[in-house]
């Protein structure tokens, strides 16, 4: 079917184009099943312009819109710390991770549910979990606001999973480029300045208490304090000792992959 065919001279023309084929579309798969064209219901589902990536579960793959590949997510004038970081962590290795979180972790390579984990690897699986809910129930979302580990596991699974994914390819890459010694000290430095910042935001304690009752991400902050704490890597990059504010022993840190 293509593409619309897009003029650039008028936004109104152009949206109605934009519609006119989402209804062809919309048309041609009229009376099939989803496993048929599944790309076309994904798209009709989501449009290509949204900032936001997604793992879909049926279909074992993750869609990363083109709206997500532009600035502030991904830009290729910046460096490779930061777009490791950013693109490479919060979205290609979150969403990758979501295949394997709490609930990812239900269905076969196939898309389909089914119990296909042995009984041990379940049972240590379960064991990790219910630590990494701990740890978040003992942070706090806003002054006095204890965050909710039981509804934010999922997402956060996929944060830790998503940064440790990112920072093993970006510090192979840089070993393989020539970096050694303090020189890739620094790198490593720069990836996970790069990480904090891509979760930088403004917020009010309403929006605070809001999120925390019905989202299931964790507020920006914690989505970094609470998973550089648990990567080995951020404490040598940092110096982070303890009595440091945000140091936690060594045998109280989740690795869930």
């Amino acid at each position: 079917m293509g593409s619309p065919r897009l003029s650039g001279n008028c936004l109104c023309a152009d949206i109605m184009q934009c519609r006119e084929q989402n209804y062809k579309l919309s048309i041609s798969i009229s009376g099939k099943s989803f496993g048929e064209d599944s790309w076309i219901f994904l798209i009709l589902q989501y449009p290509l312009y949204i900032v936001n990536a997604f793992y879909y579960h049926p279909l074992n793959s993750l869609f990363i819109p083109a709206g997500t590949m532009l600035p502030p997510i991904y830009d290729l004038s910046v460096s490779d710390a930061f777009n490791y970081a950013t693109i490479g962590a919060t979205t290609i290795g979150h969403e990758m991770t979501h295949g394997f979180d709490n609930n990812g972790s239900r269905f076969n390579q196939d898309g389909v549910v089914e119990d296909w984990w042995t009984l041990a690897d379940k049972l240590e699986f379960k064991k990790r979990q219910d630590a990494f809910v701990e740890c978040f129930n003992s942070m706090e979302a806003w002054p006095g606001l204890q965050a909710d580990g039981e509804k934010t596991l999922g997402e956060n699974i996929a944060d830790l999973g998503g940064l440790e994914i990112a920072y093993q390819t970006f510090m192979e890459k840089k070993a393989k480029e020539g970096f050694k010694g303090s020189e890739l000290e620094d790198q490593e430095k720069k990836f996970y300045l790069s990480f904090a910042q891509a979760w930088k935001a403004i917020y009010t304690q309403d929006h605070a208490i809001d999120a925390t009752q019905a989202d299931t991400h964790s507020l920006p902050e914690l989505r970094v304090n609470g998973i550089v704490i648990h990567t080995d890597a951020w404490y040598n990059a940092f110096d982070v000792k303890w009595g440091d504010k945000l140091f936690i022993q060594e045998d109280t840190r989740i690795h869930i992959w």
